[in-house]
């Protein structure tokens, strides 16, 4: 198992501007989730984080709240919708 160190340095922000997992909120329940790119569904965390130290991960990785909810998005409509892409300026 990757300790969180080892995943935040592992990450890549792939070509489609998505990085390769991120941290999401869940709408609803508020939960903390991984999200894996291109993968459907998420995955529960072992030991649940709060979602400010979750974001703050993710803004040390270069996810910023668009690419989060463009990963959320593709993780349940799919990476291919509209939603789950992200506009390059």
């Amino acid at each position: 198992m990757r300790t969180i160190s080892q995943a935040i340095q592992e990450n890549k922000i792939g070509p489609n501007g998505l990085p390769l997992w991120c941290f999401c909120q869940m709408p609803g329940s508020g939960e903390t989730v991984v999200i894996d790119f291109p993968v459907h569904g998420y995955s529960l965390l072992e030991i649940p984080i709060p979602w400010e130290k979750a974001q703050k991960i993710n803004r040390e990785m270069g996810v910023t709240e668009e690419k989060e909810e463009a990963m959320l998005a593709g993780s349940m409509f799919g990476f291919h919708v509209p939603a789950a892409q992200i506009i390059r300026k």
